[in-house]
């Protein structure tokens, strides 16, 4: 989410963008912990659920596929 903010593009049209340029996954995303609660004790500084999901969700909407480890 930080790149798309940072080029005041929305999530999808930033990964448009990088799929346009080549972006053929989103590696490294492991131990992502999906309990909000215990989230917010472990992940401090991480998105929350919620917006985790939507940006998971849009990329693959976009078939772009993802390698979470930890859900």
């Amino acid at each position: 989410m930080n790149g798309s903010k940072l080029m005041d593009f929305s999530v999808s049209e930033y990964f448009n963008h990088l799929k346009g340029a080549g972006l053929g996954s989103l590696p490294g995303m492991s131990a992502e912990i999906l309990d909000a609660e215990e989230r917010n004790l472990i992940s401090t500084g991480h998105i929350p659920v919620d917006n985790w999901l939507g940006v998971i969700r849009t990329a693959h909407g976009l078939g772009i596929p993802t390698t979470p480890t930890m859900l």
